[in-house]
């Protein structure tokens, strides 16, 4: 993929997670929205002193890991409301906006991007949510908030680091098929049978001269090293 087509792909993933965590923030801060506000506020803040006792070391390494388990449980526990605000705003906006819009939230639409399916048709609504499930950390909230019910505190621990790892290698095969496929599509676009176009038609043709230039100075240097290597 063209880096500059990338770059700019990546800007516009950047603000609509902005724009996620701008809403997610506020509307978590709502007491009849996230009940367990005042919870968290608290557990968090119990947190960050077991962190400071453990620097400053005025506890041991084993009651640090003892403590730390147990508290990061807690927090995760009363994250539950706020966990599931990110994941009604993201079906919300990735989902519903996204259909009205034809396929471009505020980052896409700034950036002149547009998803559609893979022949270049509009895409349906439940393609723009598949792709945005593999995407923006979905699937990661709703594990992490139900290994809070399903797992001990000791076993929440490891379950929460496979979550993580997992979210983290996601993002990379994502990621790495975008920068190794001709068409820029990630595995979530193979996934939902969708693809990003990019709608600025003057930008793109320098772009795709650009592109033209380099082939041509490939065949060029490889055409010069046969010879050298004939002769």
């Amino acid at each position: 993929m063209n880096r500059r087509l990338l770059l700019k792909r990546v800007l516009a993933y950047l603000i609509d997670v902005l724009i996620i965590m701008l809403f997610a923030s506020m509307l978590s801060r709502v007491g009849f929205l996230n009940p367990q506000i005042d919870s968290y506020q608290k557990e968090y803040k119990s947190f960050t002193q077991i962190v400071e006792k453990y620097q400053k070391k005025n506890i041991t390494r084993k009651e640090y890991e003892k403590q730390y388990n147990k508290m990061y449980y807690k927090i995760q526990k009363n994250s539950i409301y706020s966990n599931s605000i990110n994941v009604v705003l993201i079906v919300l906006y990735f989902g519903c906006f996204q259909t009205i819009t034809k396929g471009q939230t505020f980052g896409k639409k700034i950036m002149k991007f547009q998803v559609v399916d893979k022949s270049g048709k509009d895409a349906k609504w439940y393609q723009y949510l598949l792709r945005s499930i593999f995407l923006y950390s979905f699937l990661y909230y709703i594990l992490i908030s139900l290994g809070t019910f399903i797992f001990s505190v000791s076993d929440f621990s490891y379950y929460s680091s496979i979550v993580y790892y997992l979210n983290t290698m996601l993002e990379v095969i994502i990621l790495y098929f975008i920068l190794t496929r001709e068409d820029g599509r990630g595995l979530h676009d193979l996934i939902a049978a969708t693809k990003v176009i990019y709608l600025n038609e003057e930008e793109d043709k320098v772009i795709d001269a650009e592109i033209i230039e380099e082939k041509a100075s490939v065949k060029k240097t490889t055409k010069s090293v046969k010879k050298k290597k004939e002769n």
